[in-house]
């Protein structure tokens, strides 16, 4: 949870920085002038809070499907996975 939680803060950040970065080069014609208006980055925060809360219930799901699966096994069923 905490890896995923920090990979996707830290996604947030470099994506947002990024953006302002690749919108410095698209900001002039082609004489080099500066385009009028000039170009406004806007993050939709809804929208990403919303993705983020669609990968948590993701997230969330597979983790109690997991849990339900290993609980219906006996525990030497759940220490052999993987020796194989």
């Amino acid at each position: 949870l905490f890896i995923s939680a920090v990979s996707m803060a830290l996604g947030t950040l470099i994506g947002l920085q990024l953006g302002v970065m690749m919108l410095e080069f698209v900001g002039f014609d082609v004489t080099g002038e500066g385009l009028v208006p000039p170009f406004v980055t806007v993050t939709d925060w809804g929208t990403i809070g919303g993705a983020y809360g669609v990968l948590g219930l993701v997230f969330l799901s597979a983790i109690a499907v997991i849990v339900a699966l290993y609980m219906r096994m006996a525990i030497g069923q759940v220490l052999r996975i993987g020796a194989d």
